[in-house]
């Protein structure tokens, strides 16, 4: 679910959904997604509107009207959040045009996945579900990529205005800027188009913190870069601390992310839950992934493999057992019923693509929907 500009100002709070934005624009002569491709399809196709009227920049376009007119007596808080590059692909013709046709990197395999048909079907299973992209020509995933790319540059320069914006009005001197995301895609590498497993280009997000500091004036953290492991879970209390906030009625399970400045290094451990069927254990550099369905299991080393392109199971047996021993035992403290005789329990294996149930991503933008992107 995408939640659109949300503002909390010490005892006024809005939020405003992407059906305000589709309810706006149906009161207009612009349609958008009038192009019939649903949600998680990666056909690419050209928005049906123009920049100024894409969610995207209506977006920007609310979160600045909020910061001009504000109670400027009081702290403000502002969550802007874009749909894209959610699927469908429909960048405006102008981003699409900065993409077309040019060359892009071959997709990354590895040698447990560079014939996807024969590898471990459980980990396919969300592109089974949401798309087909495991039936497109080498040539269509392309523009895929492209057409990713391009709703991804509309969000970069969009996010100008916003931040031009708040220089303007010197926000940028007194204001935290904290910006991720809460899943990537696969774009082709392993043979996978989709989210929903802890592989690199699904699960490795972006997390940059930019402290408040003058224009043209360098700070003590400018430039900065930490290795250590961080989730999205580690946003609040890092707000939290931001704003002088102690509470020990507050129950969070993440850390304060200021804290890990200056660390190399740290012994956190990572795990992964996505919606009870794939799971992940990150420790030490070394990734543990499992699939409910059928119970395939792979194991990386990041630091050496960053592609993840070879699978060590078999060679790093005892490490396997390890990790899928703390996984096991995470799963068990939240979801018992998940765990027998001390083992995951997997489901049936699947076979193919029609083991599987096509998800129904159609929608219009009449029906109040909350997964419209």
């Amino acid at each position: 679910m995408h939640f659109h500009p949300m503002r909390a100002n010490y005892g006024f709070e809005h939020m405003e959904l992407p059906m305000d934005y589709y309810r706006e624009m149906s009161g207009s002569q612009y349609i958008p997604k009038g192009h019939g491709v649903g949600e998680n399809e990666i056909e690419p196709v050209i928005s049906t509107v123009d920049e100024v009227h894409s969610a995207t920049y209506w977006t920007v376009k609310r979160s600045i009207d909020f910061l001009e007119t504000r109670d400027d007596t009081r702290p403000f808080f502002l969550w802007t959040s874009f749909a894209k590059p959610h699927p469908p692909f429909d960048p405006c013709y102008n981003y699409w045009s900065l993409y077309q046709n040019k060359s892009l990197p071959a997709p990354v395999s590895g040698d447990w996945s560079s014939e996807p048909e024969k590898a471990l079907q459980e980990f396919y299973s969300a592109m089974y579900t949401l798309n087909n992209g495991y039936r497109m020509s080498e040539e269509q995933k392309a523009d895929v990529k492209r057409a990713y790319y391009a709703c991804i540059t509309q969000i970069d320069y969009t996010l100008g205005l916003l931040f031009a914006r708040m220089r303007e009005m010197g926000f940028l001197e007194n204001t935290w800027i904290i910006f991720t995301s809460d899943h990537g895609d696969m774009m082709g590498d392993h043979g996978i188009f989709a989210k929903g497993v802890f592989f690199e280009g699904s699960a490795h997000i972006p997390m940059i913190v930019r402290p408040p500091v003058k224009s043209w004036t360098v700070g003590p953290l400018q430039g900065k870069r930490c290795d250590t492991l961080v989730t999205l879970a580690d946003i609040i209390p890092t707000i939290l601390n931001i704003a002088g906030i102690e509470d020990n009625n507050i129950k969070t399970d993440g850390q304060d992310m200021m804290g890990f400045v200056g660390e190399k290094t740290t012994d956190r451990i990572f795990y992964g839950n996505c919606a009870d069927t794939c799971f992940a254990v990150i420790q030490d550099g070394y990734k543990y992934t499992w699939a409910r369905q059928g119970g395939g299991e792979l194991l990386f080393d990041l630091t050496g493999d960053p592609m993840e392109q070879h699978d060590l199971i078999k060679i790093k047996p005892e490490l396997t057992a390890e990790m899928k021993k703390l996984l096991t035992e995470h799963v068990q403290s939240y979801n018992p019923k998940m765990v027998s005789n001390g083992e995951l329990i997997a489901d049936p294996p699947i076979t193919s693509p029609r083991d599987l149930p096509k998800w129904p991503g159609l929608h219009s933008t009449v029906y109040p929907t909350d997964v419209l992107h």
